[in-house]
């Protein structure tokens, strides 16, 4: 079984609740009252109160529950006593991941179980899913539950999110976001949104999944590797020679637009102006990385002594993986990838991330690199480096 993430919403869900103005309206407002107590940690006595109370208000009266109401009551029960349900999702590849209901806590419970959208609807239209254009009379409740968390969510983290993007891959749909934790460490963001079909524990097709570990994919990254990670993405380009926009004309556009920007910085950073040795980061530019099975990779240092390497797949995209302690090799399976139809969106992150001040790297100094990479000095310690490797290399 898979620990769950978090839930995404599937384009059916979006639809009913955009059909239902009403409903989306109503999201959005009571998403700013805040509801913290019932996002965190729940206990069985939290919960079990949670669902008394809507008891007294009339929403699990026989006249308004579900079709499936025995059903509906023995899940809820055996919920409420710790006993194990699933969501079940069918994958793309043919298999079916079940993902286990209140891992941390009950709050999934109160989530299917309808406490966090009574908040929001009436004991009459709650289990009335189907009548309101959802896929099955559970559906519209959790799914309005996880529309108000987002939402909710959205609104603690204004001022903090980084940089996001949705993007198509393979049939998948990905939205990626590169910003920065509490203490200003680089973060990557790269969570899978596609819709798979998904059976809630009381048997019926919903329109909203949890997501797992298989979905969400991060990038905790130490402080300050915002210039590892540009050296590593300019590297990259040239060697599988990407068309980009925005290096064009030796970056002329992109950093003159740079100088538009305003920009702040993060609480740990140094002010902006200290040296961050671009040439340092470009040492052994000239040999590409490797595809799996090579070691020429890339390290992204990260906290507790150990690194991320940054690598290509077999495709020739970006990867990051995260190995086992002092491994080299470029894995057959990484932990992170991004095509190469999505470089300059990811340098443009980059860039964006300490535009607005996630990271302990300013704007000033990343754009320092971006103009030494293209400075006549570039040129110059790549050959020597070059001339320094043919001194060091046997003789024939």
């Amino acid at each position: 079984m898979s620990l769950r993430e978090d839930f995404i919403l599937g384009p059916d869900a979006n639809s009913a609740i955009e059909r239902s103005s009403d409903l989306a309206k109503r999201i959005l407002e009571q998403s700013t009252l805040g509801f913290a107590g019932q996002y965190g940690h729940i206990s069985v006595r939290e919960a079990f109160a949670e669902l008394s109370a809507m008891k007294q208000k009339g929403y699990f009266a026989p006249d308004v529950l579900p079709k499936t109401v025995e059903n509906f009551r023995k899940v809820l029960d055996a919920l409420l006593k710790g006993k194990k349900h699933v969501w079940k999702v069918s994958r793309s590849d043919g298999s079916t991941e079940e993902v286990p209901l209140n891992q941390d806590g009950f709050r999934d419970t109160l989530l299917v179980g309808g406490a966090i959208a009574s908040d929001l609807l009436p004991p009459a239209k709650l289990w009335k899913g189907t009548a309101h254009g959802f896929r099955s009379d559970t559906d519209m409740a959790a799914v309005t539950g996880v529309a108000l968390m987002h939402e909710a969510e959205r609104e603690d983290l204004i001022g903090h999110r980084g940089f996001s993007w949705e993007s198509e891959d393979k049939g998948r749909t990905y939205r990626t976001e590169i910003g920065g934790d509490m203490n200003a460490d680089l973060r990557i963001y790269r969570t899978d949104l596609t819709f798979d079909p998904t059976i809630d524990p009381f048997g019926n097709a919903v329109s909203y999944r949890p997501t797992t570990s298989r979905d969400a994919k991060i990038i905790a990254a130490y402080h300050s590797q915002e210039p590892t990670l540009l050296a590593a993405l300019l590297k990259w380009a040239h060697h599988e020679q990407i068309e980009s926009p925005l290096l064009a004309n030796s970056a002329k556009e992109f950093l003159e637009e740079m100088s538009t920007w305003d920009s702040r910085l993060a609480n740990a950073a140094d002010a902006g102006y200290g040296d961050v040795r671009p040439n340092m980061h470009f040492i052994g530019f000239d040999r590409p990385l490797s595809r799996p099975g090579g070691k020429e990779t890339a390290i992204l240092p990260r906290e507790y002594h150990k690194v991320y390497l940054m690598h290509t797949d077999s495709e020739g995209n970006f990867a990051i993986s995260n190995p086992e302690a002092d491994e080299q090799t470029a894995p057959e399976d990484p932990h992170m990838v991004f095509p190469k139809a999505e470089f300059d969106t990811v340098l443009r992150g980059l860039f964006m991330q300490t535009r607005m001040g996630l990271g302990r790297t300013s704007l000033r100094q990343l754009r320092s690199v971006l103009e030494y990479y293209f400075s006549p000095k570039f040129t110059a310690d790549r050959e020597r480096e070059k001339s320094w490797a043919r001194k060091q290399a046997p003789a024939e």
